[in-house]
């Protein structure tokens, strides 16, 4: 059945055309860069005096929180939980070592690549990349599995 014209109204001829609604280009004025003020620089210099001391602590907390079952997750979703694998992409072991990663942090003493090396060496090798990158590291893994 169609819908009668009298369904859509039309504007009467009195009634003026909706105004443009586009807003006019705006130019942003700004104010001109002044020196902080003597409250600010000593506001600055108090937050970095407590911010600093609590960064050192924040590394400790974050290797102490590696426990064993957080290196089996992550393990798990790098590699299956496969701690000896080489699937020949350039990155080696349970926890997805890169060649550089692994011998830049200690892996050599233990073997040559991580997925010749035992899981404890490569969770000791896993630590100390943790102390120096974080759990970026892993970044895909570690926010998947809860760690960052």
């Amino acid at each position: 059945m169609p819908i009668p014209s009298s369904a859509f109204p039309r504007p009467r001829p009195d009634e003026a055309p909706a105004p443009n609604k586009t807003p006019p280009r705006v130019q942003g004025r700004h104010r001109k860069p002044k020196p902080p003020s003597r409250a600010t620089r000593a506001a600055v210099v108090a937050g970095a005096g407590v911010a600093i001391p609590l960064a050192g602590l924040a590394g400790v907390a974050t290797a102490e929180a590696a426990s064993t079952s957080s290196w089996d997750r992550l393990a798990q979703c790098e590699s299956g939980g496969n701690w000896q694998i080489n699937t020949g992409n350039g990155y080696y072991g349970g926890l997805q070592f890169a060649s550089g990663t692994w011998r830049s942090h200690g892996g050599a003493r233990y073997a040559p690549r991580a997925d010749l090396a035992s899981r404890v060496e490569q969770i000791a090798v896993a630590e100390r990349v943790l102390d120096t990158q974080g759990w970026g590291a892993w970044p895909a893994c570690s926010r998947r599995i809860g760690l960052d």
